[in-house]
Parts: structure tokens; C-alpha cells; sequence
């Protein structure tokens, strides 16, 4: 069922992801901006004034895009290390390459909860705050609530998220797929390698977020 996925080649799937991503930020930032800005300036500033804000904010909305293709390609690699690590441990002696194209094809997920995330708080929601921005609203910290949630915890809530799940789901299924392990002993390495390595990132950044900020 996946194996056209994995069979399409990387350099043609790196520029799909690079552009949709794209397309979908400048979406969010031609609606979600400007609703977000009147939401959360409308009582305290003039109308003029956050119109010069928002103008502002375009100027340097550029930045974004030019960073995509290393949000991209750092994700990617950063999973297919881990997945990677994991097989030398294990002695499994699996490929880079082929790692590398399980972690670039899995990444198709955070394009889908982009698009989401897009739908979701213009057509759905409205953002009021910051907050509400910041929180996936698939997440955990969503289920028990921002105020509800330690200091300590806000990360790690979340980051627990059904597009988290979405990915370790499709992770496991490509591991299976190429490497011809059964889907629960994939589960269990995909657990062990990329969500243990996730865990220690986002501990490390809770970590400094609570002693330096």
C-alpha cells in the first residue's frame, strides 16, 4: 500500500514538501495574522496602529519561508538519526539511505497537520490568543488546558498530539515495509529510537526554557 510512497524520489518529494509548506504558511499568514492581531490588539490599540503593526509584520514574514527547507530537512534527519542509532545498536545493519527515506517520506505528516491547523483556525476556531496558537489543538495539553498544566509539563503535553501519533503510526508502518519486520516489533523500535529521542529533546528544552527564561 506504501510502497509508492517510498518509491517516489527524494529530491522531487524534499521540493513537494518545501512548497506546499509554502503555500500553506503564506495562507496562514494572510488570514490567521490579521484575525489574531484584531483579536488580541482591538482593546487596547486604534485601528491605524495595528494596521502599521500588521505591515510590520509582513516585512519580516519572508524569514519564514526561507526557513522551511531547514525545518524540513533538519526533522528529517533528526528522525532518521535516531532510527538509525537504534538499528546500529541492535546490530541490524541497516541502510542510510533507506532510513533516511522512511524518515523524508514520514514527514508527510507535519505537511498534513499544517493543512489542519490552517483549516482549523479559520474556518473552525478563531485564535483569540497567543496562547491558543502555540497549543496544538489535537494535543494533550489541549485535553487538560493550558492553565491546568505545570509549568514543567506544557511541553511534553503538547507534543503528545494525534498528529504525533499519526507520525510514529507511519514510521512503523514504513519501517515494516522496507526492512520486512512485523508492524508491533516496528512499533516497539520506532518507540524505542525516534520517541525516546524525542522525549530527551523535549526534556532538555523544558530544561532550559525553566532555568533561563
Amino acid at each position: 500500500m506504501f510502497q509508492w510512497l517510498l518509491q517516489i524520489k527524494n529530491g522531487w518529494y524534499y521540493l513537494f514538501l518545501i512548497l506546499m509548506s509554502a503555500v500553506f504558511l503564506f495562507f496562514s499568514n494572510f488570514f490567521l495574522t490579521e484575525i489574531l492581531v484584531y483579536n488580541v490588539l482591538s482593546e487596547q490599540y486604534t485601528t491605524a496602529q495595528i494596521q502599521q503593526f500588521i505591515g510590520t509584520t509582513k516585512q519580516w514574514q519572508w524569514f519564514g519561508y526561507l526557513l522551511i527547507p531547514f525545518i524540513v530537512i533538519i526533522r528529517t534527519w533528526y528522525t532518521a538519526f535516531c532510527l538509525y542509532v537504534g538499528s546500529l545498536f541492535q546490530e541490524y545493519d541497516w541502510e542510510w539511505k533507506k532510513v533516511f527515506n522512511i524518515a523524508l517520506k514520514a514527514d508527510i505528516v507535519f505537511l498534513f497537520a499544517m493543512v489542519v491547523r490552517f483549516y482549523y483556525y479559520v474556518f473552525i476556531n478563531e485564535p483569540q490568543t497567543m496562547e491558543d496558537m502555540n497549543v496544538c489543538f489535537v494535543s494533550l495539553l489541549a485535553l487538560v488546558g493550558y492553565e491546568n498544566t505545570p509549568a514543567w509539563l506544557v511541553s511534553a503535553y503538547n507534543s503528545m498530539s494525534l498528529f504525533e501519533v499519526l507520525y510514529i503510526a507511519l514510521l512503523t508502518v514504513l519501517v515494516s515495509k522496507v526492512f520486512g519486520r512485523k508492524w508491533y516489533l516496528s512499533l516497539v523500535f520506532v518507540l524505542c529510537t525516534y520517541g525516546l529521542g524525542t522525549y530527551l529533546y523535549v526534556a532538555g528544552m523544558t530544561f532550559l526554557y525553566l532555568n533561563f527564561m
